[in-house]
């Protein structure tokens, strides 16, 4: 799951494989996101979610082709691929999407998402998740989280979610935010309003930088230096295996000097 956050409010949860994205503004509650498209209008009615630029509202799960095709972006990189059929469970067989969701690891989310109604609407007309069964699956259980549902579904041979080596699977993370080496000594943990299923650093120890995938304990994160002030050169340390850097870093109050990144001390004025 990606999250990407936008100085104006907006929270996106773009769940990748899923096709799954989940849009929250955070703007106060009398206000709504200003967004049309495929994220929709975001003004408490979901009747005018399927708005064509036009102002036509789209009605009808056949036509859910037309409003993608009108929201389209042409580029020169186009390329031609869909997935959707325009199905649904009346005219299409959704006997394997109903078994799926009615075992009993979904069963908590099904008074708030009726598996009846998402087979029809995502199933039956979607070549993609007909072959990719995990994926539709997971798309299922990102709806699930968007209501605090949690559902701890997948298995070591079940739509298994391989995690980068020193990391584990958690089905229901709630955290907003990770505690890394640089945030460690200020962290407060956070509660956000939709939990995920992430991949987390294992017991005893945290991420390194939060846009990074390696956890190290504490002891590797390095100390804090300060009263520096000159450009140092910026090594790179990966595994025990330096790799020298042509960019640069200023030393200054504050900078913490990690086993991934250090700066040559000989080279800064104290």
């Amino acid at each position: 799951m990606y999250l990407i956050t936008t100085p104006g409010g907006v929270n996106i949860q773009w769940y990748h494989s899923t096709g799954i994205m989940v849009l929250q503004y955070t703007a106060p509650s009398n206000t709504s996101a200003p967004t049309r498209g495929l994220c929709g209008c975001c003004d408490g009615n979901p009747a005018d979610d399927l708005k064509l630029p036009n102002g036509t509202v789209v009605r009808e799960v056949a036509d859910l082709g037309l409003f993608l095709q009108a929201w389209r972006v042409h580029t020169s990189e186009d390329t031609e691929h869909t997935r959707r059929i325009g199905d649904n469970c009346t005219t299409g067989d959704c006997s394997t999407c109903l078994s799926m969701l009615r075992q009993r690891p979904f069963t908590p989310c099904h008074s708030k998402v009726s598996p009846e109604q998402f087979c029809d609407v995502m199933w039956a007309g979607d070549l993609h998740y007909k072959a990719h069964q995990c994926d539709f699956l997971a798309a299922y259980v990102a709806v699930c989280y968007t209501y605090q549902v949690c559902i701890n579904w997948r298995r070591h041979n079940f739509c298994p979610l391989r995690c980068p080596s020193g990391r584990e699977y958690q089905a229901c993370v709630s955290t907003c935010t990770t505690r890394t080496c640089q945030n460690r000594e200020f962290y407060e943990e956070t509660t956000c309003s939709h939990i995920r299923e992430e991949c987390v650093c294992r017991s005893g120890t945290i991420l390194h930088r939060a846009d990074s995938t390696y956890c190290v304990t504490e002891e590797q994160c390095g100390e804090y230096v300060s009263s520096m002030s000159a450009l140092c050169q910026l090594y790179v340390s990966c595994m025990s295996v330096y790799v020298y850097s042509s960019m640069s870093a200023l030393c200054q109050l504050y900078v913490s000097c990690m086993s991934v990144y250090v700066c040559s001390m000989s080279l800064c004025s104290v």
